[in-house]
């Protein structure tokens, strides 16, 4: 069987950078392996989370961010992308609130990142707020493993992805959670 493994939030498995970042970490690292660490694994689909800084584009999630910049981490992908086919969501991330300009914003982001890195098949571009396609990509099979307590998680507001990680791994879950050669599974804490 062809399982085709995707992560979430894939780029916080790297250092993060500022004040921010540590306090958030709890609350936004959904990986504890960096992109290279993954890319070994065998991930063949990055979800990428990008913010515009002064520092360029950074991947972000919330409040925390990397201290590489999105080129940096996707020249990584780019290169292992000559060998083998590698997918790329872009999400532009906009925490709080959307502006007028940010579909502009997203989409300027999207060709541009796209020019550069030839190897990466992207997939598609999205705004987070409010959840916004840009452009399409592939199915993807998001698994919900802790389904049943997951309302406990949104009522309560506790959005600890280490934690809810350990729950799947708790309740037995297949780290794979079963796929078909038409989608992608994804998932936190590969």
């Amino acid at each position: 069987m062809n399982y085709n493994i995707g992560t979430h939030n894939s780029a916080t498995g790297e250092k993060g950078c500022g004040i921010l970042s540590k306090i958030f970490a709890p609350f936004s690292v959904c990986q504890s392996k960096t992109i290279g660490d993954q890319l070994r694994a065998g991930v063949s689909y990055f979800d990428i989370r990008v913010r515009k800084t002064k520092r360029g584009i950074v991947c972000a999630h919330g409040l925390w961010e990397t201290k590489k910049t999105a080129d940096d981490i996707l020249s990584q992908i780019n290169q292992i992308a000559r060998r083998r086919t590698i997918y790329v969501k872009i999400m532009y991330e906009n925490t709080f609130k959307y502006r007028d300009e940010d579909m502009g914003v997203m989409i300027s982001i999207l060709n541009e990142l796209k020019d550069r890195f030839k190897n990466i098949k992207f997939v598609g571009g999205y705004i987070k707020n409010p959840y916004t396609i840009v452009c399409g990509g592939i199915p993807v099979k998001t698994i919900d493993a802790y389904a049943p307590i997951y309302k406990w998680h949104k009522e309560l507001f506790l959005p600890i992805p280490l934690v809810w990680a350990k729950i799947d791994k708790w309740f037995g879950y297949s780290l794979y959670g079963g796929t078909d050669n038409e989608s992608i599974t994804i998932k936190d804490f590969v």
